[in-house]
């Protein structure tokens, strides 16, 4: 009896487990969480009631597989997804039972929380953890490595715990069994929590970033537009003037005032033109802003004039980069910048050079601001991961201290985005 409440109890933790492995791959039930638990909990009934009455291996693999394939029906997937991470899951189960008998018949200890699965499902437990930090790894949404370090010693202390204190069926195993377990999903609720909460504030400062684009591209129409207006509003007196110019047989004059009227628009050979208009929009206002500083500015950039990358990335990547570029330039005095863009294979090349006073600091492979303001340029940083993991992408950072030069490639595959 003691020993099938103890069972009831580890298949609970199982199907739990089992569950937040369903939510970490497929993060869009196609149903209410109502019955979701419902689908789960039936699981857990039919498990365990089979488990129970009937001990046969081949009965216990098809009670476990086919409803754990039913429930991820659930889920937005393909089939062939949901089959495969079945039988992954249950793979992975057995590999971590075999595991803890193994450890078992080498050190010789015969203790509860192994043969009743307890063990096998704490491990279960610590494997899902790993899964999920390499998947929110990859999204750049993962917590500190020594937040993760000190949860995985949870499960890996209870386990060790177990072995000390749970040596044969009784009162005192089924109550260890309950809290052990108990804590285990208590810590792991909390950490999940915490999880969301950065994720929350990692999403607020990307939507932050969306801004701070979108408030440049107002900035550049609100800019265009007031030049129209004052144009429009002196049209007139220029028109007059011209004519004076002209009645009175004075080509330079006239030639003259008409090229001060393009200087006055930025309107000369050089600026950008590449029929991209968001691109073109980006990289003038910029280029602009750095001939007001007095920085010395060469640029190419041959593209097409329609990309499948969302201008709204492109947007993260060059404006980013080009404010850090400035930012580099702010306090030397040879204040030079270079911009390459071009477009070859079907992928997009970002070259950028820029002076700088050869100091840099560097975390990974991410160089870090000097300024006070790291918070946001961190910000910046993860929002270019995040473009680069869309598309394919890649960065390679070339700082060169002897000549004071920093040089930055970036690659972008030209793909739509779902």
């Amino acid at each position: 009896m003691k020993e099938n409440i103890i069972y009831m109890i580890s298949n609970a933790f199982r199907i739990y487990v089992y569950w937040k492995l369903i939510n970490t791959l497929f993060n869009n039930p196609k149903y209410k969480n109502i019955w979701v638990f419902i689908g789960f909990f039936l699981y857990y009934l039919i498990n365990s009631t089979i488990s129970l009455i009937f001990v046969n291996f081949t009965l216990n693999v098809i009670t476990n597989i086919v409803p754990l394939i039913i429930l991820t029906f659930l889920y937005e997937s393909k089939l062939s997804s949901k089959i495969v991470v079945s039988l992954a899951f249950y793979a992975v189960n057995m590999m971590a039972d075999g595991m803890m008998y193994a450890i078992t018949l080498v050190t010789g200890i015969n203790s509860v929380i192994v043969s009743s699965g307890i063990a096998t499902v704490l491990f279960t437990f610590l494997l899902e953890l790993l899964f999920e930090y390499v998947l929110r790894k990859r999204a750049h949404h993962e917590l500190g490595i020594m937040y993760f370090i000190t949860i995985l010693v949870v499960p890996l202390g209870s386990i060790l715990i177990g072995i000390m204190t749970m040596s044969e069926y009784d009162a005192k195993v089924i109550a260890v069994s309950v809290i052990l377990i108990l804590f285990n999903i208590m810590v792991f609720y909390l950490y999940d929590r915490l999880q969301k909460s950065y994720e929350a504030i990692y999403e607020k400062r990307i939507l932050e970033q969306a801004i701070m684009a979108k408030n440049t591209e107002l900035e550049i129409m609100k800019e265009s537009q007031e030049k129209i207006s004052i144009i429009r509003h002196d049209f007139k007196n220029h028109l007059i003037s011209i004519e004076k110019y002209a009645e009175n047989n004075d080509c330079k004059g006239v030639t003259k005032y008409i090229q001060s009227a393009f200087d006055f628009l930025k309107i000369d050979s050089q600026l950008v033109d590449t029929g991209n208009s968001n691109i073109d929009s980006i990289i003038n206002y910029k280029l602009q802003e750095m001939q007001q500083k007095n920085i010395e500015t060469e640029y190419s950039v041959v593209i097409p004039d329609k990309l499948k990358i969302r201008d709204f990335d492109i947007n993260i990547v060059m404006g980013n980069l080009l404010n850090n570029a400035m930012e580099a330039m702010e306090k030397i005095k040879h204040k030079k910048f270079f911009l390459d863009i071009s477009f070859e294979k079907n992928i997009l090349f970002i070259h950028m050079e820029n002076t700088y006073n050869g100091k840099e600091k560097k975390k990974g492979e991410l160089f870090l601001t000097t300024k006070s303001n790291k918070k946001i340029h961190g910000i910046g940083l993860k929002s270019i991961e995040n473009v680069l993991e869309k598309y394919d992408g890649d960065i390679i950072y070339c700082p060169d201290k002897t000549k004071g030069v920093f040089k930055v490639d970036v690659m972008l595959c030209n793909k739509e985005i779902n």
